[in-house]
């Protein structure tokens, strides 16, 4: 290892595998047994991993994820060199591009929720009008419509709900 060579702490390799500290650890014990090479641990900042290393860790979470692998199995198989992944990914430098790059996400999977949901609202009132103005429909079309109506109630309950947790 070189003296220039980049370092990544246990959180910034726990963010960027999308794991929490002990999945981390779990991840770090395995690849040390495997391997044969031990993690560098710093009295103060206590894990620290190579671009190597995490890139091996990424490459193995993705096989985690992909095929339902153990992790034990996956990083075997990054190990042998049967997969890495194609380019290596960097790790956010500080806490603040991990927040930024969290609001993107949820700004890019709320607005389209959003939207679904006012559609669904719209179509609900659309409903509720012409329930309103007493348009007869046949039994069996009447009987559909409040169904329908039935699911996009819930639908859209269900979609508050994920917004808001």
């Amino acid at each position: 290892m070189s003296e220039t060579e980049q370092m990544y702490s246990a959180k910034e390799v726990a963010t960027a595998l999308g794991v929490g500290a002990a999945m981390l650890r779990r991840y770090a014990a395995t690849y040390e047994r495997l391997s044969g090479t031990e993690i560098q641990i710093h009295k103060r900042d206590g894990r620290l991993f190579t671009q190597e290393q995490l890139d091996t860790l990424l490459a193995a979470r993705a096989i985690v994820q992909r095929q339902d692998m153990s992790v034990d199995a996956a990083l075997e198989t990054v190990l042998r060199g049967a997969e890495m992944p194609l380019a290596p990914r960097t790790v956010p430098s500080t806490s603040v591009d991990a927040l930024a790059l969290t609001e993107a996400l949820r700004a890019s999977v709320t607005e389209p929720l959003l939207n679904e949901l006012q559609s669904i609202r719209a179509e609900l009132e659309a409903l509720r009008s012409d329930a309103d103005r007493g348009k007869q429909l046949e039994p069996s079309a009447k009987q559909a419509d409040t169904e329908r109506h039935g699911l996009l109630v819930r639908l859209a309950l269900w979609v508050e709900r994920r917004l808001r947790s």
